[in-house]
C-alpha cells in the first residue's frame, strides 16, 4: 500500500514537472498567468456559470495550488490585495516590479508612494500659486436698458 502511495506521488510530481516544462516551452510564465487573471473582467452578456468557472481557472492558474503552499498561495493573494488597494496608475507601476516577498513588495510600495506624494503636493502648491498670484478679473455686467414709462 505504501509503494502504490510513493507511486501516486511520483506520477504528481512528474506530472507537474511535465506541466512546467510545456507552459516553458510555449512561453506561459506564471507572470503570464498572473497577467491574465488580472486583466479578466466580467461580461455581463456571457453567462454566469461560464464566466465563474472561467475566473476560477484563471486564478487558479495563477496561484497553481498544485505546485504553491497554502501558504505561498495566501501570500501572493495577500500581495495582490495589498497592490489593489492603491490607486491604479500607482498600482500599476508597482505590477511591474519584481517581488516575492512582503517586505519588498512593501519597499517598491513606500517608494512609489514617496514619488507620488511630492508629484500631487508640487501639483497642488503650483495650483496655488496660480490662484493666490491671479488678480481677478472685474466683473463684467451687461448694461440694464431703462425701463421708460408708457405714456399714458
Amino acid at each position: 500500500k505504501m509503494a502504490a502511495t510513493t507511486s501516486l506521488l511520483e506520477q504528481a510530481f512528474n506530472y507537474d514537472v511535465l506541466k512546467g516544462k510545456v507552459f516553458k516551452c510555449y512561453g506561459i510564465s506564471p507572470e503570464q498567468q498572473a497577467r491574465e487573471w488580472k486583466k479578466w473582467k466580467f461580461d455581463p452578456e456571457r453567462p454566469l456559470r461560464t464566466q465563474a468557472f472561467e475566473a476560477w481557472s484563471k486564478v487558479c492558474c495563477w496561484l497553481r495550488p498544485n505546485i504553491n503552499s497554502s501558504n505561498k498561495m495566501g501570500e501572493l493573494l495577500a500581495f495582490e490585495t495589498f497592490v489593489h488597494v492603491h490607486l491604479d496608475e500607482m498600482a500599476q507601476q508597482i505590477w511591474r516590479q519584481n517581488y516575492d516577498n512582503m517586505d519588498t513588495l512593501i519597499k517598491i510600495a513606500k517608494r512609489h508612494w514617496s514619488v507620488w506624494k511630492s508629484w500631487w503636493s508640487e501639483r497642488f502648491s503650483r495650483r496655488t500659486q496660480q490662484v493666490c498670484g491671479a488678480v481677478p478679473e472685474p466683473i463684467r455686467q451687461s448694461p440694464v436698458p431703462a425701463v421708460r414709462k408708457r405714456d399714458k
